[in-house]
């Protein structure tokens, strides 16, 4: 618990670089700005708490269900996130996920070494399909990795994947949501990967 939390102290730098980001973004789109800031304001957090498994064996799409060799994941919750609402359909989410770095392929290599995994994320999340108590979002953002050890220890990453969200009761529920992570430093090779997870998340209203 202790490492958890001295990492969690190490990545506060880069949110701000992540923030100043997301700010500039806004500021592009001045005309909806105001509003936008106005939505965040009166929207109570969403907060969520679940596991992470991370595909990172460098083989792209292939093998995606090879978990045993492949997958990174932790039997215990790896993964917490915070969000607010932007717009009716359109949802800015904080995301940091920790898992121990021990799959067979890694990062484009064969390895045996335990090490640790962490990535930091600024997602936005557009609703796209909504069935009775299922919202089906679009997953767009950015984010940064740290892989220790790794052919690409830190890198940079852009986002985009889907997460099925099924409401249970009107302020709680559970996301199913999967994400392509790509390396901006290394798209092509090792610097991407496949992050899964599945989380219980709460409306704090």
């Amino acid at each position: 618990m202790l490492k958890c939390l001295t990492i969690f102290v190490q990545i506060v730098n880069k949110m701000k670089k992540i923030v100043t980001i997301f700010v500039i973004a806004l500021m592009a789109f001045k005309g909806q700005t105001q509003g936008v800031i106005n939505t965040m304001k009166s929207s109570p957090w969403t907060f969520s708490l679940g596991w992470a498994a991370i595909d990172d064996d460098g083989k792209k799409f292939e093998g995606l269900l090879n978990a045993k060799d492949s997958w990174n994941y932790n039997l215990f919750p790896a993964q917490i996130g915070a969000s607010k609402k932007m717009t009716n359909k359109l949802n800015l989410n904080m995301s940091f996920a920790y898992v121990n770095y021990d799959a067979k392929n890694r990062n484009g290599e064969n390895a045996y070494q335990e090490g640790t995994f962490w990535a930091l994320d600024a997602n936005t999340q557009y609703s796209l399909i909504k069935i009775k108590g299922l919202d089906i979002q679009t997953i767009q953002g950015i984010g940064f990795t740290k892989r220790d050890p790794g052919l690409d220890p830190n890198m940079a990453t852009l986002n985009t994947g889907l997460s099925f969200n099924y409401w249970v009761k009107e302020n709680w529920g559970i996301a199913l949501h999967s994400q392509a992570k790509w390396g901006l430093s290394n798209i092509s090779d090792g610097g991407s990967y496949l992050h899964h997870g599945i989380s219980l998340f709460y409306v704090a209203k």
